[in-house]
């Protein structure tokens, strides 16, 4: 069984519609330390992962994890992508300068 991350755990719950304070009733401990959980300030330990299919059921468990894990990697994927016009914009904006400063026709124009 894998652990999960603070990001899979905050989707799973959202996925299913239960709150942190709902789970933080199930596991008996309080809402602050779930929200720990969410945040990363807590390692996801393997009870936990096991308290949350008995919380939610293993079908639906399995269901919501699958979800939150297409998403984080649908999100990843676009941030790469932006990151990637990014670099390529700037690339461009320096060539440009430099071509801009070296170009013959350019000089003197100002």
């Amino acid at each position: 069984m894998k652990s999960l991350t603070n990001k899979e755990f905050r989707l799973v719950l959202k996925y299913t519609g239960f709150n942190q304070r709902e789970f933080a009733e199930f596991i008996q401990m309080s809402r602050s330390f779930v929200g720990a959980l969410v945040r990363g300030e807590r390692a996801f330990e393997l009870r936990y992962v096991i308290a949350l299919q008995e919380f939610l059921g293993h079908e639906q468990y399995h269901t919501a994890l699958e979800l939150a894990r297409n998403s984080i990697a649908d999100d990843e994927q676009r941030y790469m992508a932006q990151r990637k016009r990014h670099q390529e914009a700037r690339e461009k904006a320096q060539a440009d300068l430099i071509n801009g400063l070296t170009d013959p026709s350019t000089a003197g124009s100002e």
